[in-house]
C-alpha cells in the first residue's frame, strides 16, 4: 500500500471528520498506509482471517496482498523486527503480524484487541477491510514516541481510539494554524482539530495543569482548551 496514513481526528469540544486518505503519498510517507477510526467492519467475513489465521493451508498465512486478504507464503520475521512488503505477495512477517512502516506489528480486531497493554488497535481502511494493527500508546503533550525502525521520527496523535504513535503523513508537515484534514498531517506536537468550524492544526497542551490558561506549548493569546477524548491533553486555541 502506497497511501498516506490518515488518523481520524478529535477536536476541542467540537466534532470529528475524515476517515481515510486515498491520495498518493509524498516522499517521506510513501510507505505509510491510511488509518481510520471505524471498527465496525472488523468482524465481517473475509477470504481468510488475518488475526485468527484461519482459511489458509499449512505453511501459508492470511495477509494483505494487492489490497485484499489472501493466502500467501508465511514469513519469518518476528514482532518488532524490520520487514519488507511486496504489494502482490504480502510481507515477510510471521503469520498474525503485518509489516507497518518497516516493522512487524500485531494484527488485531475490535473483538480481539492487542495483547500488548501498551498498544491500541487502530483500523486501516482498504479494499481488504478488517485490517487493524496495534500501535504504541503515548502522551500527546510529552511527545514520547520512539523513532521507527527506519529512523523516522513519530508524533503522538490523539485518534478516536486513543493516543498513538504515528509518522507524519505530510511532507513538509503542516504547522499550527494551517488547514488540515487528518491528524498526522500536522507537525509533531500538534494535531488536526476543528476550531470555529474550521479544521486546522493546533498544538497539544497540558489541560490538566493549565485548563483554559496560557501554556508553554501555546502561542501568545492562545490558551489550553479541552480536547474531547483527551485525558489531560488539550489543544491551544483562542
Amino acid at each position: 500500500m502506497s497511501r498516506l496514513l490518515a488518523l481520524l481526528f478529535l477536536f476541542a469540544g467540537l466534532a470529528a471528520c475524515g476517515d481515510g486518505l486515498e491520495a498518493d503519498a509524498p516522499d517521506a510517507a510513501a510507505s505509510v498506509p491510511p488509518i481510520s477510526g471505524d471498527l465496525d467492519a472488523f468482524d465481517e467475513p473475509a477470504v481468510c482471517h488475518g488475526v485468527n489465521q484461519t482459511g489458509c493451508e499449512d505453511e501459508q498465512k492470511c495477509a494483505i496482498a494487492s489490497d485484499a486478504w489472501a493466502c500467501v507464503a508465511d514469513g519469518n520475521k518476528v514482532f518488532g523486527e524490520s520487514c519488507q512488503e511486496d504489494i502482490g505477495q504480502g510481507d515477510d512477517c510471521l503469520a498474525g503480524l503485518h509489516c507497518y512502516e518497516g516493522t512487524c506489528q500485531e494484527l488485531c480486531t475490535y473483538a480481539q484487541p492487542c495483547t500488548d497493554r501498551f498498544s491500541i488497535c487502530i483500523p486501516i481502511p482498504s479494499d481488504a477491510e478488517q485490517l487493524g494493527i496495534c500501535l504504541t500508546t503515548c502522551d500527546p503533550v510529552a511527545q514520547d514516541c520512539p523513532d521507527t525502525s527506519t529512523g523516522d521520527r513519530q508524533g503522538c496523535y490523539l485518534s478516536v481510539s486513543g493516543p498513538v504513535c504515528a509518522p507524519v503523513a505530510e511532507s513538509p508537515p503542516l504547522v499550527p494554524g494551517l488547514s488540515c484534514q487528518y491528524l498526522n498531517e500536522c507537525a509533531i506536537g500538534s494535531g488536526c482539530v476543528q476550531i470555529d468550524e474550521r479544521s486546522q492544526c493546533a498544538a497539544y497542551c497540558d489541560f490538566g495543569e493549565n485548563a483554559n490558561l496560557s501554556d508553554p506549548h501555546c502561542a501568545v493569546m492562545d490558551v489550553c482548551r479541552h480536547l474531547e477524548g483527551g485525558d489531560t491533553a488539550g489543544v491551544c486555541a483562542p
